[in-house]
């Protein structure tokens, strides 16, 4: 059934650059964004052979608890076998804090 949420975190994905390595030159990376919170997953479109992919997209993403939630962000190369390019992880009680501007 439907999960009690204490709200929704709007995550908005602007862009990437310098994504490009010796290993994975810009013609090889289709960069696509990965945002998960309280186990909803949602996902950019794929840019392709770019390392500076811009993607304007916006998600809201359902917190079931403030205090315990993570909002995880992965970006990968979008391939045959999907390349993971980089993870971040933050708290939703901390980002939460930061916007509401308290110390």
């Amino acid at each position: 059934g439907p999960m009690a949420t204490e709200g929704h975190l709007l995550v908005h994905v602007f862009e990437a650059a310098e994504l490009s390595s010796s290993a994975m030159p810009a013609s090889k990376l289709n960069p696509q964004v990965l945002v998960r919170c309280a186990g909803r997953s949602e996902g950019t479109a794929v840019k392709r052979r770019t390392d500076h992919p811009v993607w304007n997209e916006s998600f809201s993403m359902p917190v079931a608890a403030i205090a315990k939630d993570v909002l995880e962000i992965e970006v990968i190369s979008a391939t045959s076998s999907a390349k993971g390019l980089g993870t971040w992880t933050f708290g939703v009680a901390e980002l939460v804090e930061e916007m509401e501007g308290s110390s």
